[in-house]
């Protein structure tokens, strides 16, 4: 069986970001909506898992998807009411 999670750092792997995308571009072609897609990049990642190794880079992908999950305050939270 395929993983969906990396074994090292417990995060989504890249089969389940396009095993979900596919089927949120299937549901907004079905539904006629739009969908955004925000890609982020963290800067200086190489130089972490060349510099300190690859657990120090575990923990600091762990520490920006566990910031990254944190709740957006009421004023940032963004509503799709049409």
């Amino acid at each position: 069986m395929l993983s969906y999670y990396d074994d090292i750092t417990g995060l989504a792997n890249h089969r389940l970001f396009t095993d979900r995308l596919k089927q949120m571009l299937r549901l907004s072609r079905r539904q006629d909506k739009s969908l955004a897609l925000l890609f982020m990049d963290l800067d200086g990642f190489k130089l972490i898992n060349e510099s300190y190794g690859h657990s120090t880079g575990d923990a600091v992908l762990k520490e920006a998807a566990s910031r990254l999950a944190l709740p957006i305050t009421h004023k940032l939270q963004l509503d799709n009411q049409e």
